[in-house]
């Protein structure tokens, strides 16, 4: 056992336990969560801005400090407002595994961020802010100035309430389920693994628009290309470019020099009339 997991282990519980104040700066950032937002990491300093306090509650060394941050500077994205349950498991689960439970965090993080996405733009983007914006339309278009003013309280009392709820609900359920799971951090990470790896996998033929228009002349017979690969497995071509993507990433390139060189390929391929 290393020396800085026999010191956590020797500590007592009170010297690590999270404090209402923490939790309550942890819902307040949340409120700056997307300031920082990027297209190579998307929210992933926003998230280590808003887990900052439960970070130096838990962690008093700068190593530790480090360790943890760089944890939440991998890549994240999802809706805003639901996502505050994800920042209150977090907080259980640091709380509860530490440093140590690294990898159960990163595979919770990415097995709750799609469906997350999926459940917050349906309710909150969809539905709950044309509701308000169409109420306070009304009143604007009759002359009313309380119009926008309407709009603004209706949608942020529901949104800074389901903030509030969200962390403090997923903080304290997470605390009884990790309390019941109890050294089965492995079991945990392998099926939340699971379920990130197909969010991703299921959002590569959504975001990925590839296809060629190249066709293959046989006598009086022209066959397009795209049919051809269709029927070979459907999608492929997208999935072509996201598994060269991460095969550069294994290779250590950065995700600016990946985009920029997806970028030239697909301007000389559809130069050549190969890619569409």
């Amino acid at each position: 056992m290393s020396a800085v997991t026999a010191n956590r282990a020797s500590a007592p519980p009170a010297e690590r336990k999270l404090t209402r104040g923490d939790l309550l700066a942890v819902f307040a950032r949340m409120h700056l969560f997307q300031e920082s937002l990027n297209f190579e990491r998307m929210e992933a300093l926003g998230y280590a801005f808003v887990m900052a306090p439960v970070i130096r509650r838990l962690y008093h060394t700068k190593e530790e400090r480090a360790m943890a941050l760089k944890r939440h500077l991998e890549f994240f994205n999802t809706q805003v407002t639901v996502c505050s349950v994800v920042f209150g498991l977090t907080a259980a689960m640091e709380e509860q595994g530490g440093n140590e439970a690294d990898r159960a965090i990163a595979g919770m993080k990415a097995g709750l961020m799609g469906p997350l996405a999926g459940i917050g733009d349906s309710l909150i983007w969809s539905t709950w802010q044309p509701i308000c914006l169409s109420l306070g339309a009304a009143l604007a278009l009759n002359g009313n100035f309380l119009g926008p003013i309407l709009a603004w309280v209706l949608f942020n009392i529901v949104q800074v309430s389901a903030k509030y709820y969200g962390v403090m609900a997923g903080y304290h359920q997470g605390i009884a389920l990790l309390s019941r799971l109890k050294g089965q951090f492995e079991v945990v990470t392998t099926l939340a693994s699971i379920v990130g790896l197909m969010v991703i996998g299921s959002l590569v033929p959504s975001l990925v628009g590839v296809t060629t228009p190249a066709v293959v002349k046989v006598g009086d017979l022209t066959i397009g290309i795209q049919q051809i690969l269709d029927s070979i497995m459907p999608n492929i071509l997208p999935l072509g470019f996201t598994l060269f993507a991460f095969w550069l990433i294994r290779r250590k390139w950065s995700p600016l020099n990946i985009v920029l060189l997806l970028i030239a390929i697909s301007l000389v391929l559809t130069a050549f009339n190969w890619l569409a």
